[in-house]
């Protein structure tokens, strides 16, 4: 089971087996009595058919549903164990980052005071996440001293949603947009709060990094909060 709701699961589940059959959302419709509009809409999850719908769709491909039930959150534990014992906060991906870290840190401003946050701050703090880009958090009254950390970081480059891709023009963090940049630094994204928590201090490589306590991590970002969750109940039924 994913992180999907249900109704987006079993869509995408009968687009997948509609398309394996060669059968347009026309053909199917027919074949199963309902409208090509209702089984788009079934296929995109916007709306759950019934459970008699779904076996007049299903029947109509010439397959059946097989139900079953597992615990909550189980789908999580392959990737977890895969993460656990090849990686870690000595992964490749772990190392990686915090050069990009390094590289852009470089070019930060005096007084700019961040923490480690998403991704990085979790598999620091041992849940095993892979990160794939550098990501911290700011003070909101230290908003200009990002600015000019922007600008010096060379080949920057900010996200821009409408067109799904980093651009050169407007890349300054005081107009509204993602606080997402990438450059030959590697890519950073920036979470503002009110004021920053007390660091977690934790040792990599050497060096004593400043991170967002875990707890505050995982209430900013479920799926990072759903992994740590699966971790602690495996922990504990041990």
């Amino acid at each position: 089971m994913s992180n999907r709701p249900l109704a987006g699961q079993l869509g995408h589940l009968l687009r997948t087996e509609r398309e394996a059959a060669g059968l347009t959302q026309a053909r199917l419709a027919v074949r199963a009595g309902v409208s090509q509009q209702s089984l788009s809409r079934f296929e995109s999850g916007r709306l759950a058919p019934t459970t008699t719908v779904v076996e007049r769709l299903f029947d109509a491909l010439g397959k059946q549903l097989r139900l079953e039930v597992e615990e909550r959150d189980a789908d999580l534990d392959a990737a977890i164990d895969a993460i656990s014992e090849y990686e870690g906060i000595e992964s490749d991906h772990v190392e990686m980052c915090l050069d990009d870290l390094n590289m852009m840190h470089r070019r930060a401003p005096d007084g700019l005071v961040y923490l480690i946050d998403g991704r990085l701050a979790a598999v620091l703090q041992g849940v095993p996440i892979r990160p794939t880009r550098v990501e911290v958090a700011i003070a909101e009254d230290d908003l200009p001293r990002l600015d000019e950390w922007i600008y010096a970081i060379p080949n920057c480059r900010r996200w821009v949603e409408r067109w799904r891709d980093f651009s050169g023009y407007d890349i300054s963090p005081l107009r509204p947009g993602p606080l997402r940049w990438a450059s030959t630094s590697g890519e950073l994204c920036v979470r503002l709060l009110p004021r920053l928590p007390d660091a977690v201090p934790i040792r990599s490589r050497d060096r004593e990094l400043a991170v967002r306590p875990l707890v505050e991590v995982e209430r900013d970002d479920p799926q990072i909060a759903r992994i740590a969750a699966r971790v602690r109940a495996r922990t504990a039924s041990r």
